[in-house]
């Protein structure tokens, strides 16, 4: 399925921006695993913005609880067009695309309780419309 945005239509009300969301992929995730020497999990989302296609890096760093919602680390290029948005709204929607798949809360793999599971290399293609603020220009966003 190709999903598009229009120039025109990337701004919406009050200077947010229009970014879609189109799938995940979960390179890994322990969840509740014991032991843990390395990221809690490593995914990558791919979104488009502005009718250019991006691949954001997302972390859950060692010693975090994913459900008790301790944040998520998001990388994006320093020279990415993305840095027009903000990053805490950006760095919001990202940690809330994924929990809506996976997790207690999630549509792709629901999982409640339980300990030692370890899952890799799952696909999610999942389309989500959002809007993201504009970054400010104090430049205190990023």
């Amino acid at each position: 399925m190709m999903l598009r945005i229009a120039h025109k239509s990337v701004l919406g009300v009050n200077n947010m921006a229009k970014v879609i969301f189109k799938g995940l992929f979960q390179g890994q995730h322990n969840y509740h695993f014991s032991n843990q020497s390395e990221n809690v999990m490593v995914a990558t989302i791919d979104l488009v913005y502005k009718n250019q296609n991006f691949r954001i890096e997302v972390k859950q760093p060692y010693g975090t609880s994913f459900e008790e919602d301790e944040g998520f680390e998001v990388y994006i290029p320093f020279d990415s067009l993305l840095r027009e948005l903000n990053y805490s709204a950006l760095s919001d929607k990202l940690e809330e695309y994924y929990r809506s798949l996976i997790g207690s809360t999630g549509r792709g793999i629901r999982i409640e309780g339980g300990s030692n599971i370890q899952m890799s290399n799952n696909s999610f293609v999942q389309p989500m419309l959002v809007d993201i603020p504009l970054a400010s220009d104090n430049g205190t966003t990023w």
